[in-house]
C-alpha cells in the first residue's frame, strides 16, 4: 500500500516539475496583436503576459480617441493568443 503511494507521490512531483517547465518555456514565446486601424500594438507571452504597448501617437493627441481603439486590442488580444496555443 505505502509502496503505491510512494510512487504516486513521485508522478506528482514529476507532473509539477514539468507543468514548470512548460510554463518557462511559454514566457520566451510572444504573439503581437494590433488593433484594426494599426494604431495600437501590444505584445504578449504565451502565458498572457503583457510585454509591451505601443500607441500611436496620433492617438495621444486626442485621449477620448484612444479608448474605443484600445479597448477592443486589448480584448482581443488574450483571444488570439488562445486561438494561437490551440
Amino acid at each position: 500500500m505505502f509502496g503505491d503511494l510512494s510512487g504516486m507521490m513521485n508522478k506528482l512531483k514529476e507532473a509539477q516539475q514539468k507543468v514548470e517547465e512548460t510554463k518557462t518555456r511559454l514566457n520566451s514565446v510572444l504573439v503581437d496583436e494590433t488593433s484594426a486601424d494599426k494604431k495600437i500594438k501590444i505584445t504578449l507571452t504565451a502565458n498572457r503576459e503583457i510585454k509591451a504597448i505601443a500607441i500611436d501617437e496620433s492617438l495621444l493627441a486626442d485621449k477620448e480617441e484612444i479608448s474605443p481603439t484600445f479597448s477592443p486590442t486589448v480584448y482581443f488580444a488574450p483571444k488570439a493568443l488562445y486561438l494561437f496555443t490551440l
